[in-house]
């Protein structure tokens, strides 16, 4: 389980680019660490994975992503 949020940015040519973040508990994931290239389902759509950030105790990562 995990939470979808939808971001716009804009990028260096002052277009506005969405960006894709999914945010999940380390916990449930026990030994798995997720890394670039995994894919995830989420809300019924499935995203691959293109960068990982976890906080300094491993509690939450945050998955940049892009549908799949």
């Amino acid at each position: 389980e995990g939470i979808l949020e939808l971001r716009t940015e804009r990028a260096w040519d002052m277009t506005r680019r969405q960006k894709a973040i999914i945010t999940i508990l380390g916990k449930p994931l026990g030994a798995i660490v997720p890394e670039s290239g995994d894919r995830v389902t989420i809300e019924g759509a499935t995203y691959d994975v293109t960068a990982v950030d976890r906080d300094p105790a491993a509690a939450t990562y945050s998955l940049t992503v892009v549908g799949a």
